[in-house]
């Protein structure tokens, strides 16, 4: 009888510890959320979302420029990846034209998430050029650095970077495929 009593009540805790730890598995991050919208031609379109899944607010710093690492203190970025086979040599990845300017940082290039909310990323990122008819494999990192040296600093804008916090945070993986013309 004591066995049976003790083994009911080791099953028991066994559980009780099974869902707290499911309970807290559940992520409490920032996601990035990579999603495709259907069009022609060689460079899809994307629709790209930070998603506060934490149990608190963070602040971010929308794009406010053209996206080059080690220059810009938020950019969204793309990984790309042909799947084979393919035939035409184009081995897919990413062009992007960079001019090298940015706007002005701002109060209003300030995101504000609380738990839950989400942000539309996709109106200040183009989107990856696929290089031509094939099947790729696509996703989108956002990096916030306010730390960054930026070389032509204006007034203010240190204080408004130090309100965000720093973060790199890459998306799902979207399989893409574009057909030939």
């Amino acid at each position: 009888m004591r066995r049976w009593i003790l083994a009911a009540s080791l099953v028991s805790l066994c559980l009780v510890v099974g869902a707290i730890s499911w309970v807290d598995s559940r992520p409490k991050v920032v996601r990035l959320h990579l999603e495709h919208c259907p069009s022609r031609g060689p460079s899809a379109r994307f629709e790209v979302k930070l998603i506060n899944s934490r149990e608190t607010a963070i602040t971010l710093l929308r794009p406010v420029s053209d996206g080059t690492e080690g220059f810009d203190p938020a950019i969204v970025d793309w990984v790309v990846r042909r799947v084979p086979p393919y035939d035409d040599g184009v081995g897919g990845g990413c062009l992007k034209l960079r001019c090298g300017g940015r706007d002005a940082i701002t109060q209003e290039n300030i995101i504000h998430l609380r738990p839950g909310e989400s942000f539309d990323l996709t109106p200040w990122v183009d989107g990856p050029w696929l290089g031509g008819a094939g099947t790729f494999i696509v996703s989108a990192r956002y990096m916030n650095n306010p730390e960054i040296v930026l070389l032509d600093e204006e007034a203010g804008e240190r204080r408004i970077l130090s309100q965000t916090e720093s973060i790199t945070v890459s998306s799902n993986e979207v399989r893409v495929t574009i057909e030939p013309p």
